[in-house]
């Protein structure tokens, strides 16, 4: 995944999932990609996940540092990645 080269090279890196009544945000945290137990590629095949960090409003119990981005949400095809690349 690019976005853990950014957030490993110091761009902060964000994946948001829109929803309704709100949605959810986690932030990509840098370190070896991990192979996803729940997020899998359309031949079936485990994608490799960076590591993150989450939080969510309704379920304080449920926050978490340093798991796969994958225990964040269930379907990577909804979740967009944003950066913001840092001047030079």
């Amino acid at each position: 995944m690019d976005a853990a080269a950014g957030a490993e090279n110091g761009q902060p890196v964000i994946a948001t999932l829109v929803g309704d009544p709100h949605g959810h945000v986690a932030l990509v945290l840098g370190g070896k990609l991990q192979q996803s137990t729940k997020w899998k590629s359309p031949g079936g095949v485990a994608l490799k996940v960076p590591n993150s960090a989450a939080f969510s409003l309704d379920r304080v119990d449920k926050a978490y540092v340093f798991c796969r981005l994958s225990a964040a949400f269930s379907d990577p095809a909804q979740v967009e990645l944003y950066t913001r690349l840092k001047q030079q």
